[in-house]
């Protein structure tokens, strides 16, 4: 929810970290929880899903790249 308000607050700052620690937080995920690849997945769309709703708000032309690399990141 934080990134999300961020990327759409137009505070670049903010959206910034807010996103570097959404995606910091995805390598602990796939760390600690290998042995459940669905959940694991899961919990990276849950952790990811707020930067690319915020991402379609935001209306930045170079935004929707985000939506391409999403499924990278689960797969």
């Amino acid at each position: 929810m934080g990134s999300y308000l961020s990327i759409t607050s137009s505070d670049w700052l903010a959206a910034a970290l807010a996103c570097l620690s959404s995606a910091a937080m995805v390598g602990g995920i796939c760390f600690l929880n290998f042995g459940a690849p669905r959940m694991t997945g899961l919990m990276i769309l849950l952790a990811l899903g707020a930067c690319c709703l915020g991402a379609i708000v935001a209306g930045e032309p170079l935004f929707p790249l985000t939506l391409v690399q999403l499924p990278v990141y689960v797969a």
